[in-house]
């Protein structure tokens, strides 16, 4: 299987959330996955649904924020808004949304969650809620392919209420609960119904959970293997692959770590060091695919400039015709010009001629003769009419 690159430029996540989502459903086939994205915010900038948007994918956003969802309606027309908030276990009906003007991702019914972040709420607003299984109902055959949720403290208390015996999304992107207690209880939960964590950072960001059929096709084989063989080990030349984070966070953290022996440490930091070295060795040899393309593009530039010359060269064909069919005209308009000349030639030899019949016939009204047959012709009409 050919291996595939997930540029990190073409990422508009904050943890290139998008191209992770992105490799995943390459495993299953899926080009355009739908999406129900909760907690939307902006339509383009840390979305984590937008990458897939403009490739064709459509779906549904939840975003109760007037100044948001104005934006949401001009720049992503052709998905569904809901400018409402989502219902959880313990808030239902109508809530009040904490803003803050400055930092708008950090919108939360919850005040203690704007406060954690050492941010003060300047706004409020009443907003309308929803339930998340009524608006699977109403907007997806079946269910979504993916779910991504960011609703700043609230995801334990939604999921609590999610339908797993109607819905089945194939995976879910979380963000993760500050409250550790809430986010053991949230891991539990969606491994209660089957749901597998594959990816969760080292400290903040999204985590990925997948049903049970996608795990089976992500666990078939290592996971690094899994990575080398449907994605090349490559974003940006492995720099934003998962695991490659995640080494060298957990290398640098032993590095410092002073409650595992001294023993123990080195012993793992080695076996880190080797595995490093080991994903070096896989990024040169992703370089060296990067270099076979691009000799492959150069030898099409080259291709292509050929083509050009002879399309050239056509061109020149092309105007050199249309000269000679210039010429011929001219000289059709020479000889033209030449008849006109003998035309007006012409003309002025008849009015010369019919200025001396004018001249006669002057002559003759003036002479006797003329004069005196006048009476006998001006008879002779009266007599024809």
């Amino acid at each position: 299987m050919k291996s595939k690159i997930y540029p990190s430029k073409d990422s508009h996540a904050q943890y290139y959330d998008d191209l992770i989502i992105r490799m995943i459903f390459d495993v299953l086939g899926v080009e355009n996955p739908s999406y129900l994205d909760i907690g939307a915010n902006h339509p383009v900038e840390l979305s984590n649904t937008y990458y897939f948007y403009e490739r064709g994918s459509k779906g549904v956003l939840v975003e109760p924020t007037p100044e948001l969802t104005s934006i949401i309606k001009k720049v992503r027309p052709d998905d569904v808004l809901i400018p409402k908030g989502v219902a959880g276990k313990s808030i239902k009906g109508n809530a009040i949304l904490k803003t803050s003007s400055e930092h708008h991702v950090l919108n939360s019914f919850l005040e203690e969650n704007i406060e954690h972040h050492g941010i003060q709420a300047d706004g409020q607003l009443q907003i309308e809620l929803v339930d998340i299984n009524d608006i699977i109902s109403e907007h997806f055959i079946t269910s979504p392919d993916f779910i991504s949720m960011d609703t700043e403290g609230m995801e334990l208390d939604i999921f609590q209420t999610f339908q797993f015996d109607h819905f089945n999304p194939s995976l879910f992107c979380i963000e993760i609960p500050i409250n550790e207690e809430e986010k053991q209880a949230l891991y539990d939960l969606l491994k209660s119904h089957n749901y597998h964590l594959v990816f969760e950072p080292e400290q903040y960001g999204n985590v990925f959970f997948v049903n049970k059929s996608l795990a089976e096709k992500l666990f078939s084989m290592p996971f690094i293997e899994f990575l080398k063989m449907h994605f090349g080990l490559t974003v940006d030349l492995m720099e934003s692959t998962a695991e490659s984070r995640w080494l060298q966070a957990r290398y640098d953290e032993l590095e410092i770590q002073k409650k595992l022996s001294e023993a123990e440490a080195v012993a793992e930091a080695r076996w880190l060091q080797a595995r490093y070295d080991e994903l070096e060795i896989q990024k040169k040899l992703s370089e060296a695919d990067f270099a076979a393309e691009v000799s492959w593009l150069q030898a099409r530039y080259d291709e292509l400039e050929i083509q050009k010359k002879l399309s050239e060269a056509d061109f020149a064909a092309e105007v050199s015709w249309l000269q000679a069919r210039c010429d011929e005209l001219k000289i059709t308009k020479e000889g033209l010009s030449l008849q006109i000349q003998n035309r007006e030639q012409q003309i002025s030899a008849l009015k010369e001629e019919l200025e001396g019949v004018r001249e006669t016939l002057m002559y003759m009204e003036n002479s006797l003769s003329w004069r005196l047959t006048r009476p006998i012709r001006f008879i002779r009409n009266l007599l024809k009419r």
